[in-house]
């Protein structure tokens, strides 16, 4: 079993280096120089776009603001935001290389802006998951074996029914000067980020102690704009829960485990594959 853990002193340290943009392991997970031998992955590198401002929704930013150092809607914002993409980058780093795009990086910010340009947004149905793949899954998170969503909904892994916010590409162009410019062949779209009221439990809503859900939409396009995965990854924390540092710690790098697995399951199977047909050896290199 694989849970990312980072602890808040980790993640917060990371903010200060250039944007996150940081040179990361290569497919076998060891530092240094990719071998010339290892197996051809699906996907190298993979460009992180985070949720626009308009698609931040919260109703929990005033507990937040009275149990954190952060008092205001907009900090409060930018420090989930900030949390996520570093989850984020660390989660892919154990397949590919990672660029994750932010607001810091002044130099980068017309790129940022002209990524949220080739996207439109609407609600589609989210893609079912196939349960007798999961055994193929880089990570198998507890939240794939015990949490669940109010719905009875197993975050981004299970069988899903419903919809989420799906970024469209509409530019097509764009996409590819991107991928050009960023050595990027899968892009990762943040297209909504929500913490909602659980309303089931109405006596807990009046006096204290019900639970929050978080909804993290997103959607994956390869470097020709085609469509790769998509859905929601989730979890609930407790109202009284109301430190941000204590909210992303315990929480973000679970969110980066139920959305990069069916894609590292993919790539799980891509590698079976070649080792199937002697390409490979099990280790990942050639005979």
């Amino acid at each position: 079993m694989i849970i990312l853990r980072i602890s808040v002193a980790l993640l917060f340290s990371l903010l200060s280096l250039q944007g996150f943009n940081q040179t990361i392991l290569n497919g076998n997970g060891v530092k240094g120089e990719p071998s010339k031998k290892e197996f051809t992955p699906l996907y190298k590198s993979v460009l992180i776009i985070p949720f626009e401002d308009k698609l931040y929704l919260s109703d929990a930013d005033r507990d937040i603001a009275q149990g954190s150092a952060v008092k205001d809607h907009h900090t409060i914002k930018a420090r989930f935001r900030d949390g996520l993409m570093i989850s984020l980058s660390a989660g892919s780093k154990l397949r590919y290389k990672a660029l994750a795009f932010n607001f810091r990086d002044t130099l980068i910010l017309p790129d940022l802006y002209e990524a949220f340009s080739a996207v439109k947004y609407r609600y589609e149905d989210i893609p079912k998951k196939d349960d007798d793949k999961k055994e193929n899954s880089f990570f198998e998170t507890t939240s794939n074996k015990e949490k669940k969503n109010p719905k009875g909904q197993l975050g981004a892994s299970g069988d899903i029914t419903g919809k989420f916010m799906m970024p469209v590409i509409k530019k097509t162009e764009t996409i590819r000067y991107l991928a050009e410019k960023y050595e990027a062949d899968l892009f990762l779209f943040i297209s909504q980020f929500e913490i909602k009221n659980d309303m089931s439990n109405a006596s807990g809503f009046a006096y204290g102690g019900f639970k929050r859900n978080c909804n993290v939409h997103y959607a994956f396009y390869d470097q020709n704009s085609k469509l790769v995965d998509g859905g929601i990854a989730s979890f609930t924390f407790s109202s009284d829960v109301k430190d941000i540092n204590k909210i992303i710690s315990g929480n973000f790098s679970e969110l980066a485990g139920q959305i990069f697995e069916t894609i590292f399951g993919r790539e799980k199977e891509n590698e079976e594959a070649q080792t199937s047909k002697g390409k490979i050896t099990p280790k990942g290199y050639k005979e």
